[in-house]
């Protein structure tokens, strides 16, 4: 773990002790080993490439969705590719992070409206969902939804704010869940790309 923390901070322009409590914050909350460690950081530098955000932006907020994103059944994939994609279209980090909690609430403490609305749209409202169709594909069945059945369902205005930045890009938002499985070597990949800026600096 401290490994793969030193070479994320020195590779994301942050403080190792972040470094550190991002990536043990994902191990601990989706129940892996430490060996997993490189895998977290290449996750957490893959969502810095394909969204709009930093490593010292994301690396202290990451911790407030992880936990949740674990209980309610989100793959750490789909966590990465939700928050590149709102990002990327404008959110500042911390609100992605808060806008992704409160689409995962939505599916932990439903209200009874939303339940109705969400299966007359084809899906239901559950971890069980998230674990099998995951967001992917409750996009795919909003897709064909008005604006109000979307926010029917997501009445929390964060969570619907996110939900609705998403949805207007859901190929992008399936290029960003192809980069998440993809990710190994991420942070290597950043390291060099420090190196060589390093050297274009020095030139």
């Amino acid at each position: 773990v401290l490994t793969a923390s030193t070479k994320m901070a020195k590779a994301g322009l942050t403080d190792t002790a972040v470094a550190t409590d991002a990536i043990t914050t994902i191990l601990n909350s989706y129940n892996l080993s430490a060996e997993k460690a490189s895998d977290v950081s290449d996750l957490l530098f893959t969502i810095v490439k394909k969204g709009k955000t930093t490593m010292g932006e994301l690396a202290p907020t990451i911790g407030r969705v992880g936990a949740l994103g674990a209980s309610a059944g989100l793959s750490l994939e789909e966590m990465g590719a939700s928050l590149a994609s709102m990002t990327a279209s404008g959110l500042k980090t911390e609100e992605a992070v808060t806008a992704l909690r409160g689409i995962l609430t939505t599916f932990l403490s439903p209200t009874e409206e939303a339940v109705k609305v969400a299966q007359k749209l084809g899906f239901e409202l559950n971890s069980n969902t998230l674990k099998t169709m995951g967001l992917i594909g409750v996009m795919e069945k909003l897709q064909g939804a008005s604006k109000e059945e979307v926010a029917a369902i997501f009445s929390n205005v964060r969570a619907l704010a996110g939900m609705s930045t998403m949805l207007q890009n859901v190929t992008k938002y399936k290029q960003n869940l192809t980069a998440m499985t993809q990710r190994a070597g991420a942070t290597e990949e950043a390291n060099k790309e420090i190196v060589n800026s390093t050297k274009v600096a020095f030139d």
